[in-house]
């Protein structure tokens, strides 16, 4: 199954396989992950490198299955889909996987459901648009039928225009393909800030702070022109950076595993808790003994004053002193140790949850992206 849904074919067998196990491969997509209450969710599997790798997902339910998200197209699993009622909907989650919707709107004749900030050149054509803020929100008619889909369990995913605004702040970070150790050299390091650097006043965006693990990056960023700025910037740096590493290397395939995750963070003291919890990763993987050790973070631009041209102060940065010195001294307070014990340990709801914030911010951001905070 994995050689059916590895979107650039780069997973082999060490002997040539019977066809009829190629073929019963090829037939086990859609896989049952989840069934409930007369509804059953399908792993597509089949992953389009043109959306990345992202994973599909076939939803059967009454009143019309529903596609979500793009896998790649291949006749077998049209025939598999056709089998199990076709799809009614085709509901694109993010503009970054749409891969083949057209292929598979004309093939299963479903209406494509995009937000409308998502629509770009090669989806002008889809049929319908949700619009404003929330799903429920000026939503076109029809749309009671995709509303589930947003609360579901199995597919948790909120579109990225609910989380990415003009001038929000943002938790940037992504896992590479297998946790290969792509960003462990100097030369990975650095190449990846030469890509934040020469792209991000094209796109409007302000870095504030960044650490750079053996498997991942931590990047607290302001994308001043909106989401689809911020959307197109994470794109080329991710591309430049998986290009470089496979020259490099002599790889192919996929470098970055997962979809970019980008909590948004509501102003002011959370910035310096994401920052913190940025510059103490070494520290908790013990690579560091403490977070000055650690050459590929901001930390020393914020704590000592070393000079960073990547680095845009962080507002709340700003707040701590009225001089450069009573700045940098209230920063590495923050960093004594009763103080950091808490970002000792790893701290899903900096990177995880799609806000950070105070309560009360968190459940309107929810509820307006049509969600229920957490009990």
């Amino acid at each position: 199954m994995a050689l059916v849904a590895c979107p650039v074919s780069a997973i082999g067998t060490a002997a040539r396989r019977p066809s009829g196990e190629m073929a019963a491969a090829s037939r086990a997509f859609p896989e049952l992950v989840a069934e409930a209450d007369g509804t059953a969710v399908h792993h597509c599997g089949w992953a389009s490198r043109r959306s990345y790798g992202a994973a599909s997902w076939l939803v059967v339910r009454a009143g019309g299955n529903v596609l979500v998200d793009s896998p790649r197209y291949a006749p077998r699993l049209a025939e598999r889909i056709r089998e199990l009622g076709g799809a009614r909907f085709l509901f694109l989650t993010h503009r970054d996987d749409v891969a083949d919707h057209q292929r598979w709107a004309d093939v299963l004749g479903c209406e494509r459901i995009l937000h409308a900030k998502d629509v770009s050149r090669a989806t002008a054509s889809v049929e319908r648009r949700i619009e404003g803020k929330a799903p429920r929100a000026r939503a076109v008619p029809d749309m009671a039928l995709a509303r589930p889909l947003l609360r579901s369990i199995v597919v948790p995913r909120i579109p990225r225009a609910y989380l990415v605004e003009e001038n929000s702040t943002n938790h940037c970070t992504w896992r590479s393909h297998g946790h290969a150790l792509v960003l462990d050299s100097e030369a990975a390091r650095q190449k990846f800030l030469a890509l934040l650097r020469k792209y991000k006043d094209k796109y409007g965006i302000q870095i504030h702070s960044f650490c750079l693990m053996g498997t991942h990056p931590h990047v607290m960023c302001k994308s001043t022109k909106g989401q689809p700025a911020f959307s197109a910037f994470w794109k080329v740096v991710n591309w430049g950076f998986a290009r470089w590493y496979n020259r490099r290397t002599g790889g192919r395939g996929q470098v970055v595993m997962e979809r970019l995750r980008s909590p948004q963070i509501q102003s002011g003291r959370h910035q310096l808790l994401v920052m913190r919890y940025g510059d103490m990763n070494p520290v908790r993987a013990r690579l560091a003994r403490s977070a000055k050790d650690w050459r590929w973070s901001s930390h020393r631009h914020y704590a000592y004053g070393e000079k960073n041209d990547l680095i845009a102060d962080a507002p709340e940065y700003l707040t701590l002193g009225a001089t450069a010195a009573r700045r940098r001294k209230a920063y590495l307070h923050l960093f004594a140790e009763p103080l950091v014990d808490a970002f000792l340990s790893r701290r899903p709801e900096l990177v995880d949850a799609p806000f950070i914030g105070e309560p009360a911010w968190l459940a309107a951001r929810l509820d307006a992206c049509g969600l229920s905070p957490p009990t």
